[in-house]
């Protein structure tokens, strides 16, 4: 039985260094977000702008908001009507579903609180549904079951999984956080 729980225990600490890795290889993929990953609307046309592009692409990198203005957005796309900026993107395209932020003009589009990835058993999570969910939750400040249904399905079957999260809020650090399958993600870092 102890040697079960030992070889358990060496799974999840082998996970949580492939999670470390994971959030290394995000933080460098964040340095140099391409713009291929990034495509914003203002109003009724898609921004091409260059300058505004970088703008947004910084505050994403830097984890920083970004006020929706006529003059933040590269110009008034439609004179005399409130309009929203929607900005869709990917903190690392080859591993994290599209993401996408809405805000009205003065808003800001929150780039500062964000699930950076999740892992649950030996699967990184890409479906954007449980992102959704899982980030609706986060910013709710609710918890978020850690199971084959909520997770997407059953990636290991037969063994009881973990569920791992890194997330930020308010564009501070990095935190990490485990439950098992059956129990929640509680959010407790950073409230």
């Amino acid at each position: 039985m102890q040697a079960l729980a030992f070889g358990r225990a060496l799974s999840l600490n082998k996970r949580l260094r492939e999670a470390y890795s994971y959030l290394l290889s995000y933080k460098q993929e964040r340095e140099k977000m391409s713009r291929s990953t990034l495509t914003v609307f203002y109003g009724p046309k898609q921004v091409t702008d260059g300058a505004v592009l970088d703008h947004i692409a910084q505050a994403i990198d830097g984890h920083k908001d970004y006020v929706v203005s006529n003059q933040s957005m590269g110009g008034d796309t439609q004179p005399g009507t409130y309009k929203y900026a929607t900005v869709y993107y990917s903190l690392n395209p080859a591993q994290g579903p599209i993401r996408s932020r809405v805000a009205g003009e003065g808003k800001p589009l929150t780039f500062g609180t964000d699930i950076a990835s999740i892992i649950y058993g030996p699967k990184i999570i890409t479906d954007p549904a449980v992102y959704i969910a899982a980030y609706n939750a986060f910013v709710g400040n609710n918890p978020y079951p850690v199971s084959n249904q909520s997770m997407g399905g059953d990636p290991q079957y037969g063994t009881v999984k973990y569920g791992q999260a890194l997330y930020y809020r308010n564009g501070q650090t990095v935190v990490q956080e485990s439950a098992k399958e059956g129990t929640k993600f509680e959010w407790k870092g950073q409230n």
